[in-house]
C-alpha cells in the first residue's frame, strides 16, 4: 500500500507538475497574445494619430486655401472696382479735356476772327490810303454838282455816306469846288486837279504855298 501510495503520489505530483507547466505555458501564451494585441492596438492608435494629423493638416490647408480664395476674390473685386473707378475718372477727364479743347478752339477762333478783321481793316486802310493817294477821278462830277443843288446833294451822299462830318461839310461848304476837286484828284495828279479847279471854280490858276495848300484868287477880283 505504501508503494502504491507513493506511486500514486508520484503520478499525482507529475500530473500536478504537468498541469502547472501547462498552466504556465498557457499563461505565457496568453500574455504574449495580449502583448501582441496591445502592440497592434498601439500601432493602430499611432496610425489613427497620423491619420488625424493628416486630416487636420488637410483641413488646415483647406481652410488656408479657402481663406486665400476669399482674399483673392476680394482682391479681384477691389481691382475690378479700381478699374471701373479709373475708367470712369478717365472718361470724366477725357470729357473735361474735350470741353477744355472745345473752349480753347472757340476762343482761338474768336481771336483769329478778330485778327482777321484787324487784317481786313488794315488791308482796307491800306487800300483806302493808296486809293486816296492814287485817286484820279472825274472833273465832270464836280462841274455837274456845281450846276445843280440836287446833284450836289446826290454827289455828297454817294461820295461821303460813311462819313457824316465830310457829308455835312460837302453839303454846306462855300468852297465846294475846291473840296470836290481835292477829293477827285490826289496830290499825285496835281495838273488834273488844277484843271478841275479851272473848269469847276471858274477862277484863275492856283498858286502853291508851302505845305501843298492851294490859295485861290477870285477871277473877278
Amino acid at each position: 500500500m505504501d508503494s502504491l501510495i507513493k506511486q500514486t503520489n508520484g503520478v499525482a505530483l507529475q500530473a500536478i507538475q504537468k498541469e502547472i507547466n501547462l498552466e504556465a505555458l498557457i499563461q505565457k501564451e496568453e500574455e504574449e497574445r495580449i502583448a501582441r494585441e496591445k502592440a497592434e492596438i498601439i500601432i493602430s492608435i499611432e496610425k489613427e494619430k497620423q491619420k488625424k494629423e493628416c486630416v487636420l493638416k488637410a483641413i488646415k490647408e483647406r481652410e488656408l486655401e479657402n481663406q486665400y480664395n476669399i482674399n483673392a476674390q476680394k482682391a479681384k473685386e477691389t481691382i475690378e472696382s479700381i478699374k471701373r473707378e479709373t475708367a470712369q475718372q478717365v472718361l470724366i477727364k477725357r470729357s473735361q479735356l474735350t470741353e477744355k479743347i472745345r473752349r480753347i478752339r472757340e476762343n482761338a477762333e474768336r481771336e483769329k476772327n478778330k485778327l482777321k478783321q484787324q487784317l481786313q481793316t488794315v488791308r482796307f486802310s491800306i487800300a483806302d490810303e493808296i486809293g486816296s493817294h492814287y485817286k484820279k477821278g472825274d472833273t465832270n462830277k464836280c462841274i455837274m454838282a456845281m450846276d445843280n443843288p440836287k446833284r450836289r446833294n446826290d454827289y455828297c451822299i454817294a461820295t461821303f455816306s460813311e462819313d457824316f462830318n465830310d457829308l455835312t461839310y460837302c453839303r454846306k461848304t462855300a468852297e465846294f469846288c475846291t473840296f470836290c476837286c481835292d477829293y477827285e484828284f490826289s496830290e499825285l495828279y496835281l495838273p488834273e486837279r488844277q484843271d478841275c479847279y479851272a473848269k469847276t471854280c471858274v477862277r484863275t490858276a492856283p498858286e502853291v504855298e508851302e505845305g501843298g495848300k492851294w490859295v485861290w484868287n477870285d477871277k473877278n477880283n
